[in-house]
């Protein structure tokens, strides 16, 4: 028995997006020299805890995706994989949200205690931290897809057939 097409593309596809959207985080860097006030901002991924979690996750599921290609069809492991998964999927939500918050933060600033927005400032910075939220997102997305059918498969909720 041969692992199906479907679980190929999608297990392909979410490496792919998670590990360009670390990449992009990787390379989120903008120098801004502001001459007004003499000195100069530099905005990049790892001055946010969240940014860097979700770039380091990012990598640990690209990685892990990767190699659960390779992984024969009659293995023992696939229940492994079910709960690597589950655990995996909890990470990349956990730190999505934090980084996206962050985001909201810098994007909107907080005016209350006098933090604010840095994206008029440094935009090409902003919109590379987007674009890697977003395809992290959708990743996430595809990686909850893989969940739900790995659940499926080892658990067979139905029992419509024996094991």
């Amino acid at each position: 028995m041969a692992k199906p097409k479907h679980t190929i593309i999608l297990r392909g596809s979410t490496s792919l997006l998670l590990l360009i959207a670390a990449i992009v985080m990787l390379v989120s860097y903008q120098k801004v020299d502001m001459m007004s006030i003499g000195t100069e901002f530099i905005a990049i991924y790892k001055d946010w805890d969240s940014f860097t979690a979700s770039m380091v996750v990012g990598f640990i599921g690209s990685i892990y995706n990767f190699s659960v290609l390779f992984l024969p069809v009659g293995s023992m492991l696939w229940r492994l994989v079910l709960v690597v998964d589950m655990i995996l999927s909890m990470l990349i939500g956990g730190s999505l949200s934090a980084a996206w918050q962050t985001f909201a933060l810098i994007k909107n600033g907080a005016h209350h205690v006098g933090w604010f927005p840095i994206c008029k400032v440094v935009p090409h910075f902003c919109s590379s931290v987007v674009g890697s939220l977003t395809v992290a997102s959708i990743g996430l997305t595809l990686n909850l897809v893989l969940l739900l059918w790995s659940l499926h498969i080892v658990l067979n909720p139905l029992l419509l057939e024996e094991p």
